[in-house]
């Protein structure tokens, strides 16, 4: 488990918030409306495990008791989200959830909500955490590592063809489903921006700042392509490059790669990926073509036709052997039989779709 200091922080965004009020129609990004001849409750629901959890939310296995099929169901509270004021946030999360259909991003089924609670109704990966698989391992050798990298960045590239910044790449973020591939979750720090759009907002987890944001200036989808490098650097070494953003800024990057136990080809593009000046980072494109991937076919992967390295063996369906076993001690009812009610309704947010439950 990580330190608290270094978990996601939320973005104080004021620049952010006036874009981000729901002005969800960018891109063709659009904001459905719900399907109100069916209403999913938490009483439609056998709670489990306690499978994950962050800064305002936690997740929960839940077996859906007409079908009897495993979700994950993400669970915010919203006292918190009045709290904090992060409204538009978990509008923008539910949108880009609703939106996004790509082999390496979390499949969304259902957003609902009571009067205490927000839920995300979304897969189930079995697999954990790529940071819990990484800390039972120590180190990933190179070629796992270009396994899960050339998925992630397949899932980057996605999202920041819909114009949306991730900001949050972390091994916490990326999850192993059960066929040994990974999805990217938690959209909560993500934003919705126009075609070459600028942020200022300081959000993430300060381990994987990049140096823009450290230095106050305006960026953009460049930031999640430093926060690649971090993540292609932690595979390889077993802990991230950086604890903190004196060292983001005065470590030598090149000095710190020449122990990484890899290919000067895999240090050249960790490398290239921490670049401080973002204008001189390289880009997606530049990541796939990079000569490391020279033996990487794209369209394979993205079919998922490339045998997984590891396959996650599970002894049943429900399995938790490889979640983090921090989580599991806890009560799964705990978090949702809290006295304190609100009788604010979340204009907009709950959504059903009919096809894509049916088709799990």
């Amino acid at each position: 488990m990580r330190l608290q200091q270094f978990f996601s922080c939320c973005c104080n965004e004021q620049e952010d918030q006036l874009q981000n009020k729901l002005q969800l129609s960018i891109n063709n990004i659009q904001s459905p409306q719900s399907n109100s001849q069916i209403k999913l409750t938490l009483d439609s629901f056998t709670l489990l495990n306690v499978i994950g959890k962050g800064s305002f939310s936690k997740v929960i296995l839940v077996r859906k008791n007409d079908d009897q099929k495993l979700y994950a169901l993400k669970i915010i509270k919203k006292k918190i989200i009045q709290q904090k004021k992060q409204y538009e946030r978990v509008m923008t999360e539910r949108n880009i959830l609703i939106n996004t259909n790509n082999p390496f991003i979390i499949k969304h089924y259902s957003s609902f909500q009571n009067k205490k609670k927000l839920f995300f109704l979304l897969e189930y990966c079995g697999g954990g955490e790529l940071f819990n698989l990484l800390w039972r391992k120590k180190q990933f050798d190179e070629e796992l590592s270009k396994f899960y990298v050339s998925q992630i960045i397949l899932g980057l590239e996605y999202l920041h063809q819909q114009n949306i910044v991730y900001r949050d790449l972390k091994p916490e973020n990326v999850l192993l489903d059960t066929d040994g591939y990974i999805k990217l979750a938690d959209f909560g720090l993500s934003k919705i921006i126009q075609e070459n759009e600028n942020m200022k907002s300081i959000c993430g987890t300060n381990q994987y700042y990049a140096p823009e944001l450290i230095q106050k200036k305006s960026y953009g989808k460049q930031v999640d392509l430093w926060t690649l490098g971090c993540l292609c650097f932690e595979l390889i070494n077993g802990k991230p490059p950086f604890q903190n953003p004196q060292e983001i800024m005065n470590t030598d990057i090149q000095k710190l790669c020449q122990c990484l136990n890899c290919s000067d080809l895999f240090k050249d593009l960790i490398i290239k990926l921490l670049e401080r000046n973002f204008k001189k980072r390289i880009d997606i494109k530049q990541c796939k073509s990079h000569q490391v991937f020279e033996n990487i076919n794209w369209e394979l992967i993205y079919q998922k036709k490339v045998i997984p390295l590891i396959k996650i063996q599970k002894k049943n369906e429900i399995d938790i052997s490889h979640i983090d076993y921090g989580f599991l001690n806890e009560n799964p009812y705990s978090y949702v039989s809290e006295t304190y009610n609100t009788n604010n309704q979340f204009q907009g947010f709950s959504y059903y779709n009919n096809s894509n439950i049916n088709n799990k």
